[in-house]
C-alpha cells in the first residue's frame, strides 16, 4: 500500500523557467478580498490577476503561482469540482493582460480553511512565536512532514486531492498525485513538484 507521503506533493514556482510567466498578482479590489484566506462568494465578481514578469511579451503558464494560491487554466480542472478540495473551492478568474484586455479561462483553488492533518511525533518542526499575530500565537515551523494517517485517511481520497495544511506558520497548498498526473500530461511547465515523502525544508531551492 503506497504511503500517503508518497501520494501529495507540494508545487513551487520554478525560477529557473523564463519563456513563460509563472507568477502573478492580483488587482487591489481582489486584495481586498482576501483569496489566500477568505472564502470567496459564489456569483461575485472573479478574481483578477496580471502577470508579474518583466518581459510583457511572454504568456502566461497554464499554472501560476500568487503567494500560498495557485491559479489553473481551464483546461486542467475539466474533471476537478469543489467537492475534491478540502474546505476549498474553484473560482473563476481573469487574466488581464498587458494590454488591458480579459481572458476568463482560469480558476482559483481558494482554500478557505486550513485542514490540520500532520503528525506531532513523526514531523520535524521547531515551535516559533508569531509576532505578526494579535494573540501572538505558537505555531510550528516544519522542516519535514509526516501525515496524520486517521485524521486524512478518513476523507475519501476523491474528495482531498487539493488541501492546505494547518497547524503551521506558512501553510500551503498540497495536491495530490492525480493532479500531478494532470499537471505532466497537459505538459504543464514552469513548476517543481517534491513529494511529502522527499521534501524538507529548503529543497525547492
Amino acid at each position: 500500500m503506497t504511503k500517503l507521503e508518497e501520494q501529495y506533493y507540494i508545487i513551487f514556482p520554478d525560477n529557473s523557467f523564463s519563456k513563460q510567466s509563472n507568477r502573478v498578482s492580483f488587482d487591489s479590489n481582489t486584495c481586498q478580498r482576501s483569496p489566500h484566506y477568505k472564502k470567496l462568494i459564489s456569483g461575485q465578481k472573479p478574481v483578477f490577476f496580471y502577470s508579474d514578469a518583466e518581459d510583457k511579451s511572454i504568456e502566461l503558464t497554464k499554472l501560476v503561482f500568487s503567494g500560498p494560491s495557485i491559479i489553473l487554466h481551464k483546461s486542467l480542472v475539466e474533471n476537478i469540482n469543489d467537492e475534491n478540495i478540502i474546505h476549498g473551492q474553484l473560482y473563476p478568474s481573469v487574466y488581464i493582460d498587458p494590454e488591458g484586455k480579459f481572458h476568463e479561462e482560469y480558476f482559483l483553488i481558494n482554500v478557505y480553511e486550513e485542514y490540520d492533518c500532520w503528525c506531532r511525533e513523526n514531523s520535524k518542526y521547531r515551535l516559533v512565536r508569531d509576532d505578526d499575530d494579535e494573540d501572538n500565537d505558537i505555531e510550528a515551523h516544519m522542516f519535514k512532514y509526516k501525515f496524520n494517517y486517521n485524521l486524512l485517511s478518513k476523507i475519501e481520497e476523491e474528495n482531498r486531492l487539493f488541501f492546505k495544511i494547518g497547524g503551521v506558520d506558512r501553510p500551503r497548498i498540497f495536491i495530490h498525485q492525480k493532479v500531478l498526473d494532470v499537471l505532466l500530461a497537459n505538459q504543464v511547465k514552469g513548476f517543481k513538484a517534491y513529494s511529502i515523502l522527499e521534501y524538507e525544508l529548503g529543497k525547492e531551492f
